[in-house]
């Protein structure tokens, strides 16, 4: 039957063409993403990834994992070493179902939850 989690990211840098490479690569992920906002303080320019909508468990969640997966995947490999981001971002696991929210998982940290 499935549930509802919702998993969202949020990508940041202070470099807009950086920000319009990651864009492009999570819409090539086949994620749905917002537009690139960019902040009057300091030029950061940030976009959101949005939830896929399904219930866990259905096709649909299932590709949502692995377009979130690959770039993940992607932006970790733009990292001049281990633990030091070129894109500061967070995915964060929240769900009517659940009653709970998690900060899955982050630029910062390779330790990953398991919502």
């Amino acid at each position: 039957m499935g549930f509802i989690r919702h998993h969202a990211m949020m990508v940041t840098h202070w470099d807009i063409d950086r920000i319009d490479v990651a864009h492009g690569e999570a819409i090539r992920n086949g994620l749905d993403v917002s537009g690139i906002q960019v902040t009057e303080i300091n030029g950061y320019a940030t976009f959101c990834v949005f939830p896929d909508g399904s219930k866990e468990g259905w096709t649909y969640s299932a590709n949502g994992d692995i377009g979130r997966d690959a770039f993940v995947a992607w932006l970790r490999a733009q990292e001049s070493e281990p633990g030091y981001p070129l894109y500061e971002w967070a995915e964060l696991c929240y769900g009517s179902d659940d009653d709970g929210a998690t900060l899955t998982r982050h630029a910062w940290s390779r330790l990953e939850v398991t919502p």
